[in-house]
């Protein structure tokens, strides 16, 4: 069989949806009625599972589906955007915010690298801001010093930024721009397992809207993935609170590709390009340029030495 193609009858894919859809709107109460007036539908899940873990880490896969699986125009987006010279960055924030805002109006809050770096600083804060918005983009410009400031907590939530060239007001068809990188399925792959996720669409979505999506996402998977279709061992969809109904398994006689593919080349020589002493070594001396910087900047107070009082002298003692 072709490497990047995926061979996951279509037939299954409708009969299981189908399947899940009717578990879904049977397990809904009918008397329920507030539950009804505000549910947004439960989430459909693609769980990819590698039959090996591929030698990436913390690697997004971008796939174009039929209908956004999240996105919609209730969503709200945080920009993340470089500086302005010779400008305040609180005036500078409140201005580039509303002049996008104006054009993509589910974009919700612009921080630029110097309110990023200054208000969100702490572990707690930087938890909170991940927690407050369901996206984040980036611009091209700072986009490789992003994850470093975000920290920890972007990763675990999946919410590391999305790049786009040239995020500003006066770029052509901005609103567009966004709303399409948005639109599209989001496959991490962490590298610590070999279980994923795919999100592709909601129990909201038609039979029809679901099944285009997920085969969308496996044509993307075959195509993008490391090491191709023959590396995938099986396939489900599920709901959040739902078993997992399978899709796929691969057959016995698919061998496992063994030889690294081209992103998992291009990741290892990242890694060792980080982990490399002249990398380590700059990074040192950066760290102590900035520490002895703040050092001077001080002022340092100088403890002013005690007077020594002179000794009492003692009393003689007469015998009597």
């Amino acid at each position: 069989m072709t490497n990047k193609v995926h061979t996951v009858d279509g037939e299954i894919i409708e009969q299981y949806v189908k399947a899940l859809l009717a578990y879904d709107k049977k397990s809904k109460t009918e008397d329920d009625f507030a539950k009804k007036l505000f549910d947004d539908g439960a989430k459909v899940n693609l769980q990819i599972n590698f039959s090996i873990v591929p030698n990436v880490k913390n690697k997004t896969f971008y796939f174009d589906v039929p209908k956004s699986p999240i996105f919609n125009e209730t969503s709200d987006v945080c920009c993340f955007v470089e500086d302005k010279k010779n400008v305040d960055k609180y005036e500078y924030r409140q201005e580039v915010k509303e002049q996008i805002k104006e054009i993509c109006p589910f974009v919700q809050e612009v921080i630029p690298i110097k309110v990023l770096k200054s208000d969100f600083v702490t572990y707690e804060q930087k938890k909170l801001l991940a927690q407050s918005y369901d996206f984040f983009v980036g611009d091209r410009s700072i986009f490789n010093i992003l994850p470093s400031i975000l920290g920890s907590q972007f990763i675990k939530q999946r919410k590391l930024p999305i790049k786009v060239d040239n995020l500003n007001a006066d770029k052509n068809n901005l609103k567009e721009i966004l709303t399409s990188k948005l639109s599209r399925a989001k496959w991490w792959v962490d590298g610590r397992g070999t279980c994923t996720n795919v999100i592709v669409g909601s129990t909201k979505f038609s039979a029809e809207e679901l099944v285009k999506n997920i085969d969308a996402v496996l044509t993307g998977v075959a195509k993008e993935g490391p090491r191709g279709w023959k590396l995938i061992k099986s396939v489900h969809i599920k709901l959040e609170n739902s078993i997992a109904l399978k899709i796929y398994e691969k057959g016995a006689d698919v061998k496992t590709p063994l030889a690294q593919s081209e992103v998992e080349k291009i990741h290892s020589e990242r890694q060792q390009l980080t982990k490399s002493d002249l990398v380590q070594l700059y990074q040192t001396l950066t760290k102590r340029k900035r520490t002895r910087k703040v050092t001077t900047d001080k002022q340092i107070p100088v403890k002013e030495k005690p007077i020594k009082q002179p000794l009492a002298k003692k009393a003689k003692i007469t015998k009597a």
